[in-house]
């Protein structure tokens, strides 16, 4: 039950932290290219991106930050590996 738990966890964070990504890049290369091809190189530039147009990157920017708490729980409540 609890792998079971901490799969469901460490999907739900993988699905918002995916969707919010692509979700910024998207943004990015809508502003401009470079800004585009900077977050889609460097994945620590869209935070700059997001902080800089928060207006229109808020939405996807706390997505990815609301990915966080649920891919560290989800391992957490896995327990450690079997071993053998």
């Amino acid at each position: 039950m609890q792998q079971t738990l901490g799969w469901i966890l460490v999907g739900i964070g993988a699905i918002l932290l995916g969707a919010g990504y692509v979700w910024l890049v998207v943004l990015a290369f809508g502003s401009s290219r470079r800004w585009g091809v900077a977050c889609l190189v460097f994945p620590p530039s869209a935070t700059c991106f997001a902080l800089k147009n928060w207006q229109t990157a808020k939405t996807p920017f706390l997505m990815v930050i609301a990915s966080i708490p649920f891919l560290l729980l989800g391992p957490i409540v896995m327990g450690p590996a079997p071993m053998g």
